[in-house]
């Protein structure tokens, strides 16, 4: 099962789109903290996920969320997207295919989760994202 859920903040405002096929596409980044104590120091460790949505979700994460917001993520990992770091050498970022994203800190954080509600139970019903269009990840926005 590749299914999980992760709890972060906004690294970036998110980057809105369309797919080849029209149809709504939204990333951005997401740092999720880890802390814990070894050998009576407290260690902070920061991950960090690249974050991709679609269709009724992507309008709604590119309409409420800005850098810094807190979001709960709830999809499938894939595969890292290898990128040029600013120091030029080749790094990897994780990728998470959101299923649902609840805005945990939005200054309209509550109308955002229940038009999302909404949103989602329309787009179960609505035409899905195919595999081939999901991971053609590297769509230029």
């Amino acid at each position: 099962m590749n299914t999980g859920t992760w709890i972060g903040n906004l690294g970036s405002d998110p980057r809105v789109g369309q797919l080849p096929s029209g149809q709504a596409a939204t990333d951005f980044t997401m740092a999720v903290n880890r802390r814990y104590v070894t050998n009576g120091q407290t260690v902070e460790e920061t991950v960090w996920f690249k974050v991709k949505t679609y269709r009724n979700l992507a309008a709604n994460c590119g309409k409420y969320l800005a850098k810094g917001s807190k979001v709960a993520v709830k999809g499938r990992v894939g595969q890292p997207e290898p990128y040029i770091g600013r120091d030029g050498k080749p790094y990897a970022v994780n990728v998470l295919f959101a299923e649902n994203v609840e805005f945990l800190t939005t200054a309209s954080g509550a109308a955002a989760n229940q038009e999302l509600d909404g949103a989602m139970a329309a787009a179960s019903a609505a035409a899905v994202v195919s595999e081939d269009e999901m991971m053609a990840a590297s769509v230029d926005f």
